[in-house]
């Protein structure tokens, strides 16, 4: 199953990739449903168990925009519904649920510290058992209910008053010679019993400040919600009759592909999702009541029986009254329960019911009129599903399939269940996924354990004869190409890729999707006129310039002497000649001094003398 979400999700990214491509609004949940509905359809061209390609990804993906870009409006919008409602629902669920869970955990780290906690003679005997005792005095207040006792003081007061009735600060010293498991049994009995003395208080009118009874609330919002969906459902009825209607004259004499078949099984289709639903939630609503209303008159005896024990008496027995305020506590807890769930049922009734509103008919007082005086359904005459034998009673002999009436089916004077939500299974086959619901007044056909029913007589003897085809043709073949009716079938343990609550789920995470994007140059499109001028007197001033410069223009003929002519003579000076000096590399050479002494050699007479001698060689460009 892992490989089968890893590659929907991959999908329905390359999908949602395709549909911004081509501008078409679809969510990913929707495009996941209806690509994993083609892989139902065709699993030897798409098989999700294995690893998908990137090519056969690319593929499945453009079929499945393609498949949303062909659907009908009305079908599209059923599928749209279920995922919407059905995520609401979940979201609704889980938050239900991790509230539930933050508080037993905050409860059990405050009952952890409090079993946890050891008595060393060596500390102060004051500090510990006050800090031990405001530990259960925290963990007894935050109890559903008992919210107030931390934030108000005079609830605090009636809390603590309560609690040291029942618990006081002297049993402490027992309390911590009990094992851990004691302790934990002990202190939780204590917070139904601490909540059930504030419960009595409230009702005798002597405190019980924050509290009060959860079942009036709950039956006032109830009521309100059931009057909600059971409008809607009524005006879903009455809309429905008329598309039944309609619906089984027209395929009365056309073939399921022939319009406007199709369009009005898909609008069909809408409103019986939409009943679904709304059906759904108004078992829910009323399973709530139901629920209420017992724990209400237990709520109310178990009150009773706690103002009879202790009436004006000054003591009472705690083992006669202690368990009566703990039944008190916990039933306060379940009560509150329910009235949060009856929230979640509001939510998600307020996600459907803008889908009645939205919803367009395209039936005509016309067609309605043509409908009801047309015979009802005739006989098919389609060649879809499998071949009646000639003779089917004898061949339903041989597929164990056994023809009972309707009075013989059913059970302790209630309806039978049938399976496929109560719709002919042989109908849905041979009219295309045409959905007619069961009548009475047809034998109901008793295979494998279960129990199907038709429109005619006929519908039965042919599924009786060959069962487990029919069944086989519509869940290959039937509902792949309208997934919105697996819901309505009650197919989801037979597609279980199908199952709407497991895709909303897998695509209830973010999907990455790959698409190139491209910044504007200006975000805010800007229309000036540079022209524009809003001065009236500037608009004025540029009219007599422009009506003077009109007396300005020569009228007479031009000529090559006059003021505008085209060709004119002008002088031109050549740059002047200008020369450069090449660069000369030379090397420069000192003066060199020099001293000789003269007179050294020669006749007597001559005498010594020094000499002094520059020898300036000069340069080289000399030579």
């Amino acid at each position: 199953m892992e490989t089968i979400d890893a590659n929907t999700r991959r999908v329905a990214s390359e999908a949602v990739r395709i549909c911004r491509e081509r501008k078409i609004q679809v969510s990913g949940t929707v495009l996941a449903f209806v690509a994993r509905s083609l892989a139902v359809h065709d699993p030897a061209a798409f098989q999700l168990e294995n690893q998908l390609p990137s090519a056969a990804t690319r593929a499945l993906a453009e079929a499945t925009v393609d498949r949303v870009a062909s659907l009908e409006e009305s079908a599209l919008d059923s599928i749209r519904m279920e995922v919407q409602v059905e995520r609401e629902y979940m979201s609704q669920g889980q938050q239900l649920q991790e509230e539930t869970q933050a508080q037993e955990e905050d409860a059990m780290s405050q009952e952890f510290g409090i079993t946890s906690a050891r008595y060393k003679p060596d500390r102060d005997d004051a500090e510990f058992f006050t800090q031990l005792y405001r530990k259960i005095f925290t963990y007894v207040a935050s109890a559903p209910g008992l919210e107030a006792a931390l934030q108000n003081p005079e609830a605090e007061s009636e809390t603590v008053a309560a609690l040291d009735s029942v618990f006081p600060q002297h049993g402490l010293r027992r309390f911590l010679s009990l094992t851990r498991e004691d302790k934990a049994a002990q202190v939780r009995e204590l917070r139904s019993i601490v909540l059930g003395i504030r419960i009595f208080n409230a009702s005798i009118g002597k405190g019980g400040l924050g509290i009060q009874d959860p079942a009036p609330p709950f039956q006032a919002q109830a009521y309100n919600l059931l009057q909600t969906l059971k409008t809607l459902i009524v005006d879903a009825q009455q809309e429905l009759a008329q598309y039944e209607v309609v619906v089984e004259a027209k395929a009365s004499h056309l073939r399921p592909s022939e319009a406007p078949l199709p369009k009005l099984r898909a609008e069909l289709s809408n409103r019986l999702v939409f009943l679904d639903l709304a059906h759904f939630l108004l078992e829910q609503v009323e399973k709530g009541i139901a629920s209420v209303t017992g724990m209400s008159t237990q709520y109310q005896q178990e009150m009773q029986a706690v103002q009879a024990l202790v009436g004006a008496r000054q003591a009472v027995a705690k083992e006669k009254v202690y368990p009566k305020l703990e039944a008190l506590g916990a039933l306060h807890g379940l009560l509150l329960q329910e009235r949060r769930m009856l929230v979640v049922l509001q939510r998600v009734t307020d996600v459907l019911e803008p889908f009645k509103a939205s919803y367009v008919p395209s039936l005509s007082m016309k067609d309605i009129q043509e409908a009801q005086a047309t015979p009802p359904l005739g006989a098919l005459i389609s060649d879809l599903g499998p071949a009646t034998p000639p003779d089917p009673l004898a061949a339903a002999k041989g597929t164990g399939a056994t023809l009972l009436l309707w009075d013989e089916a059913c059970e302790e004077n209630e309806l039978p269940a049938l399976r496929c939500g109560g719709f002919s299974v042989v109908t849905a086959v041979k009219r295309g996924g045409l959905l007619v619901r069961a009548s009475p007044e047809v034998s109901v056909v008793q295979w494998s354990g279960g129990l199907y029913g038709f429109v005619s007589e006929e519908e039965a003897e042919a599924f009786a004869a060959n069962p487990s085809d029919y069944l086989a043709a519509l869940v290959s073949q039937v509902v792949p190409v309208i997934p919105e009716l697996v819901r309505l079938l009650r197919l989801e343990d037979s597609l279980p890729t199908l199952r709407m609550s497991a895709v909303v789920e897998l695509m209830s995470q973010p999907i990455s999707c790959d698409f190139g994007t491209q910044t504007p140059t200006h975000f805010i499109e800007k229309h000036i006129d540079r022209n524009y001028e809003w001065n009236e007197w500037a608009i004025r001033r540029r009219v007599l310039q422009l009506t003077n410069l009109r007396q300005k223009c020569t009228h007479s003929q031009q000529t090559h002497l006059s003021h505008f002519r085209r060709d004119q003579e002008a002088q031109m000076w050549l740059p002047k000649t200008s020369f450069t000096q090449t660069a000369v590399q030379k090397g420069t050479t000192m003066p060199q001094k020099k001293m000789y002494i003269e007179g050294l050699r020669g006749p007597p007479d001559v005498r010594m003398n020094v000499v002094n001698v520059d020898l300036n060689m000069g340069q080289p460009h000399e030579y």
